[in-house]
C-alpha cells in the first residue's frame, strides 16, 4: 500500500487535467487512509488496554477509543 501512496503522489504532482488530479486525489487519499488504519489497529493489538490506560492524558485517550469504537 505504500508503494500505491507513493506512485500515486508522484503522479499526483505531475497531473496536468482536471480528471486525473481529482482521481489520482481520490486515490493518494485512500491510499493514506488504509496505511493509517491498519497502523492503528496493529497499535491496539500490540499494547494491552491496561498498558494503554497509562500512557496520555484521559481526554486523549477517552477519544482514541471512542474512534476506535466506530471503526
Amino acid at each position: 500500500m505504500a508503494a500505491l501512496n507513493i506512485v500515486s503522489g508522484l503522479l499526483f504532482s505531475q497531473a496536468a487535467s482536471a480528471a486525473a488530479i481529482v482521481g489520482l486525489g481520490v486515490l493518494l487519499t485512500l491510499a493514506g487512509n488504509i496505511i493509517s488504519f491498519t497502523y492503528h489497529t496493529y497499535q491496539q493489538e500490540r499494547y494491552p488496554t491496561a498498558i494503554r490506560a497509562l500512557s496520555g492524558s484521559c481526554i486523549r485517550g477517552a477519544l482514541f477509543q471512542l474512534s476506535s469504537a466506530r471503526s
